[in-house]
């Protein structure tokens, strides 16, 4: 009897596939998306109160960097750290494929949904402000599918680093530390998601915050992969 290998493409996608049907049929996806509807209704109330569109849109965007941060970790820590928890890690690494295929793997299958989240959220906002251009909308949805990769890398990194605790040990990371360092307005800024993703929505930053995320992405990526092949 022979042992039938996937290669890391197959291993990626198959675990990408499993994790989506996996957080579509569990609790935390609906979670995301009430906390992703938050907004809309401080839009409400801006529309009725013919708040300023530069204002509305700012504090929209401030909502969404937050809520960025919490999203990313209840999708990817959780569904991460759930696999190589020591209840389930054993099974896991029996099995016939790449390991750092189950970190890419997740990736995959849940940044796009943390992504859309935000999105469908930014846009709804976006449609009841009802006074903003296309372009405002078009850069928004830029920088925070964007900055969505960049929090589910690191929210992957921790998973993998602090399973037991990861998801407020993420949620901590992106929410208090990384908005914390992104809100100074100096240099290191550039070392926190929330900035990238802040910027290219503002249409600021020229080159250094798309680098900036894609450096932060790369780093957390490499870490988390790294640790994954070290778990006993």
């Amino acid at each position: 009897m022979t042992t039938s290998y996937l290669s890391g493409l197959e291993a990626t996608t198959a675990i990408a596939r499993l994790s989506v049907r996996r957080v579509l049929r569990g609790k935390a996806i609906w979670f995301a998306v009430a906390l992703g509807l938050l907004p809309t209704l401080l839009a409400i109330a801006q529309r009725v109160n013919d708040a300023d569109l530069t204002q509305a849109w700012n504090a929209s965007l401030t909502s969404y960097t937050a809520i960025l941060a919490i999203v990313a970790p209840i999708l990817v820590a959780a569904s991460l750290s759930d696999e190589i928890d020591d209840r389930t890690s054993a099974y896991l690494w029996s099995r016939a494929l790449p390991r750092w295929s189950v970190v890419t793997g997740k990736l995959l299958g849940l940044a796009p949904i943390a992504a859309a989240v935000v999105a469908v959220g930014l846009t709804a906002t976006w449609l009841i402000q009802g006074q903003g251009s296309v372009g405002l909308l078009a850069r928004g949805l830029a920088g925070f599918t964007a900055g969505a990769l960049g929090a589910c890398a690191i929210s992957a990194m921790v998973a993998t680093l602090f399973p037991r605790f990861a998801v407020p040990i993420a949620v901590s990371w992106l929410l208090l530390l990384d908005g914390a360092i992104g809100a100074i307005d100096a240099g290191v800024h550039v070392i926190a998601v929330s900035f990238g993703a802040r910027a290219i929505a503002d249409g600021d930053g020229g080159l250094a915050a798309p680098l900036s995320l894609v450096t932060l992405t790369a780093i957390a990526l490499a870490v988390a992969i790294w640790r994954v092949d070290r778990i006993e």
